[in-house]
């Protein structure tokens, strides 16, 4: 299914490129500082390719981006994902107040995940939010809270760590609820376990925490 979705859409692609030293001023134009860079240009909308050189990863991007962003089927058996995970709406009609949350959703997280919608909406009131692949768990919430719950399921992450220490390990899965949700201030390094300056800073940054922790802070 996935296959056949990407030589539709691709189908309907034209393939430019510029050359940045002979054409300066066209080239440019939307702020390009480094080489190569990559635009697809919808409607007249300039959407940066983020990722790496690689085929598959540019190919998957366009698919995506070019693809409707949710797909409508009438029963929650008529929908086959091509990827995991997938995200089934249902229960809430066009107009509520569920709708623009849903919209938003389907559009940031169009490369993480399927999305389908029920039609008609079943059942007759409220939201019903389901993820499929990922264990089956049910949004019970208000819409406030619907980007949270998807980024919390969506998101590249980690292994949750199944023990902590002084300096809280925070992964995608527990950003959310470890930093923003937090009744402290949170002080969080980003690291890479190959920086050799964040290998070297590691101690120092320990060592602080526990004694914060020993003066009775958070």
């Amino acid at each position: 299914r996935d296959a056949r979705k990407r030589s539709g859409v691709l189908g309907k692609v034209k393939f430019a490129r510029i050359d940045a030293e002979a054409n300066p001023r066209a080239a440019g134009q939307r702020g390009v500082d480094k080489f190569p860079a990559l635009f697809l240009v919808e409607s007249g909308t300039y959407k940066p390719y983020p990722g790496g050189p690689a085929r598959g990863a540019l190919l998957s991007w366009l698919s995506a981006e070019l693809r409707p962003a949710v797909d409508t089927v009438a029963s929650r058996d008529a929908t086959a994902p091509s990827r995991i995970p997938a995200v089934v709406w249902a229960g809430f009609p066009e107009g509520d107040v569920y709708a623009a949350v849903v919209s938003a959703a389907e559009q940031g997280w169009r490369h993480s995940a399927d999305f389908w919608r029920l039609a008609p909406p079943e059942p007759a009131g409220g939201l019903e939010v389901r993820l499929v692949g990922g264990g089956g768990e049910v949004f019970q919430g208000p819409a406030a809270a619907v980007p949270g719950w998807l980024a919390k399921w969506l998101v590249r992450s980690a292994p949750v760590p199944s023990q902590q220490g002084d300096v809280v390990e925070v992964v995608g899965r527990t950003f959310a609820d470890a930093v923003f949700s937090s009744t402290h201030d949170v002080l969080i390094q980003v690291y890479s376990p190959t920086c050799p300056h964040c290998r070297e800073l590691a101690p120092a940054y320990t060592q602080l925490a526990q004694r914060t922790r020993a003066a009775g802070k958070p």
